[in-house]
């Protein structure tokens, strides 16, 4: 018996040692294979994964560049191809284009646009609250845009005609937004470009059902600070204005510092509870795309290594048709973002960024007598061609 249980117990001992070296040889195993795994980046895993023709689309809707290096490229690409920002900027031509557009071509709304071909893409467009004594009221030409933090940071909408006012306060109220961005005068060139939507003094005025009264007014050198007072039955708000003032009629500023210095100015005083602020120029494209632009790449600056000014615009490009509307924006960007990395006072363009004339006459009613050095353009704007830049 006693012999029995002896065997019984070396045999226990012998099943416990096997079982151990069997884990031991398993560990060692799953050891050695994990330092044999490559660290693949996170590009690298979107290309093993992506169909063809998503790969592609990843890999041309982002063109990063490390902040150390920017300056040094934008030298060496100038250097080797004068034309090579017409080249970039011709590839975000129709990005986006190929998205829906129905709301605006109803025939109850295409009066509401300011422009024929600048129309509000269906799954990014801003919707009213409707109404009651009119189903078809939930129009306005406005899409929601990213921004930095934000899915919908911001709103790019074009500047009021005179009976779309009390819609633009309708979507002020109901989005929330204390923050209104106006980058154009309300006449340029003896043309339209934008309604006056606020009272000329401090008399409350009433546009649809929202009061506004102006509070306050500030008139600096590059801007002019406003604030007003919404009222809408027994609730009332305030909401700011920030009208930049010092974009020249044609082209763009001749230096960076005032549009590098507004852009700052207007991201201070940005409430993080507020709703998405509202962007407009006179089409809300041109001007627009470039500030909002801008917005953005200070703060991706701050807290990363690269630049993406081509990959921010493409993304823009699939919320709002046509944003960064000319070439020449396009490079004042990048020289806004050179003036910045190399951290001296903004002087003018250097000329390491070429100024080519460039004119995409992508829709068949440009005009191109009507297109000058100072202001090449995508679009025309009807009766009048090139007005809204």
């Amino acid at each position: 018996m006693a012999l029995a249980i002896g065997v019984g117990t070396a045999g226990g001992v012998v099943l416990l040692i096997l079982i151990i070296l069997t884990a031991v040889v398993c560990l060692k195993q799953r050891r050695n294979r994990r330092q044999e795994m490559v660290v693949v980046p996170p590009q690298a895993l979107l290309d093993i994964h992506l169909p063809a023709s998503e790969q592609q689309m990843v890999e041309t809707s982002s063109r990063p560049i490390y902040k150390t290096e920017f300056v040094e490229h934008m030298e060496k690409m100038s250097e080797e191809n004068q034309y090579w920002m017409e080249d970039e900027y011709s590839s975000l031509r129709n990005v986006g284009r190929d998205q829906r557009i129905t709301a605006a071509h109803l025939s109850v709304n295409s009066s509401k646009n300011r422009y024929t071909n600048i129309l509000p893409y269906d799954h990014s467009r801003v919707e009213l609250h409707p109404l009651e004594e009119d189903e078809n009221s939930d129009y306005i030409n406005a899409n929601y845009i990213p921004g930095y933090r934000y899915e919908r940071e911001f709103i790019a909408t074009q500047g009021p005609v005179p009976f779309t006012v009390p819609d633009f306060w309708r979507m002020v109220w109901e989005q929330n937004s204390r923050v209104l961005v106006m980058l154009t005068q309300c006449w340029e060139r003896g043309k339209p470009k934008c309604e006056r939507y606020w009272p000329e003094d401090e008399e409350p005025v009433f546009y649809g059902d929202i009061v506004v009264k102006m509070l306050s007014e500030n008139t600096e050198d590059d801007w002019t600070c406003r604030e007003f007072e919404l009222a809408n039955n027994s609730h009332s708000r305030c909401v700011r204005q920030y009208q930049f003032t010092s974009w020249p009629d044609h082209g763009v500023p001749e230096d960076t510092s005032a549009s590098l210095q507004f852009v700052r100015m207007v991201r201070r005083n940005i409430g993080e509870s507020a709703g998405p602020t509202v962007v407009h120029c006179s089409a809300g494209v041109g001007r627009t795309g470039t500030f909002i632009a801008l917005d953005r790449l200070l703060q991706h600056m701050d807290d990363h290594e690269q630049v993406d000014i081509f990959g921010i615009v493409h993304q823009m490009r699939m919320y709002r048709v046509f944003m960064v509307q000319t070439q020449e924006q396009y490079i004042f960007i990048h020289q806004c973002i050179m003036d910045l990395l190399q951290e001296s006072t903004p002087v003018k363009r250097r000329s390491t960024i070429k100024r080519v004339q460039f004119a995409e006459a992508e829709d068949e009613e440009v005009d191109l007598d009507d297109i000058n050095f100072a202001e090449s353009t995508e679009y025309l704007v009807a009766p009048d061609a090139n007005s809204a830049l």
